[in-house]
């Protein structure tokens, strides 16, 4: 099996953490320590590198670049080629002394850059594009780590409702536009940072402590 056909059978069942260093580990998504035994096999049956590269899809390009939507800039101080170093509080003598970046969106079609504030949560930041057309991510400054949320954008919803399933398309759809952030993201500054793809809410409440109903 290579990498292309495991990611569009497991798609969000499973966490993928990207190292400093480019090599990927995998988890699954509601157990920390051990792989259920047909993932574990799947895994040890990849031949060929464990990386793909994001690509055409329904005739989108995914960038790998970031375009700060400055409506969402106010009070943050930035700079665009260390976007993950982006301080809230701009308005201080010392800019060092804003709160860090917990959250933001990105839009991988075009590269928009959407600022969240400290405390608010990725719907209070609007863009030009539709909300689940976004990658959200939170950032976890201390840890150097960037946690993705699957990425399901309403040009892949098909007429589904929320609740139906995606398919294996939208599976690889997923994992391509978050793969396609971690590469802008290591172009702005994320050289040394960890990236792990579908978090959800329980995987950050055991990598945080902090309540799954929280997030």
């Amino acid at each position: 099996m290579d990498f292309d056909a495991f990611v569009r059978k497991w798609g969000t069942r499973v966490l993928y953490r990207v190292a400093s260093n480019g090599s990927i580990t995998v988890t699954p998504e509601n157990d920390a320590v051990v792989l259920p035994i047909e993932v574990a096999a799947s895994v040890a049956s990849i031949t060929g590198p464990f990386r793909r590269v994001a690509k055409h899809v329904q005739h989108k390009l995914f960038v790998n670049d970031i375009h700060v939507n400055e409506a969402t800039a106010r009070w943050w101080n930035y700079d665009p080629k260390d976007i993950l170093a982006a301080t809230y509080g701009v308005i201080l003598v010392d800019p060092s002394e804003g709160k860090p970046m917990q959250k933001f969106s990105w839009e991988p079609i075009t590269g928009e850059w959407l600022f969240v504030p400290p405390g608010q949560n990725h719907a209070m930041s609007k863009g030009r594009a539709p909300f689940d057309d976004y990658v959200r991510a939170i950032v976890h400054p201390a840890k150097k780590l960037v946690s993705f949320r699957p990425f399901w954008p309403t040009w892949m919803q098909k007429g589904m409702g929320r609740d139906g399933a995606m398919d294996e398309d939208a599976i690889e759809v997923s994992f391509d536009a978050q793969e396609a952030c971690e590469a802008a993201l290591r172009r702005h500054g994320g050289a040394g940072w960890e990236f792990e793809y579908n978090a959800t809410n329980m995987s950050l409440e055991r990598l945080t402590g902090v309540p799954s109903s929280r997030w």
